[in-house]
């Protein structure tokens, strides 16, 4: 009878990581809609012909968030194919750092 339970509370745990998995994914694609609504405001304000440098910074922002984009991504399938927690989490944690970035680069022009 044991081995049967030791199966199930396997089993069980399993669900549970990736249930906060998919909620710490939620929280970054929140902080990443955040992030990217910034950025549509802002260049709304810069308009078509901001200077050059803050130009290339904005550039360097939108790089960021595309590359958080494709992360999102890429920890979903990563989910649901049952990838290692500890991958998730590490590519979770990458992701939140480039938020950060993000985050640092749109109040660099924003001021």
């Amino acid at each position: 009878g044991y081995v049967a339970v030791s199966g199930l509370s396997n089993s069980v745990s399993t669900t549970v990581s990736s249930g906060s998995s998919y909620d710490q994914l939620d929280q970054v694609k929140t902080q990443y809609e955040e992030i990217n609504n910034k950025y549509e405001n802002l260049n709304k304000k810069l308009g078509t012909n901001p200077d050059p440098n803050i130009k290339t910074t904005f550039n360097t922002g939108k790089v960021k968030l595309s590359e958080i984009s494709q992360s999102i991504s890429s920890i979903q399938n990563d989910i649901n194919n049952g990838k290692s927690e500890e991958d998730i989490q590490k590519n979770l944690n990458q992701t939140r750092n480039k938020i950060k970035e993000a985050n640092d680069i749109y109040n660099q022009i924003a001021g």
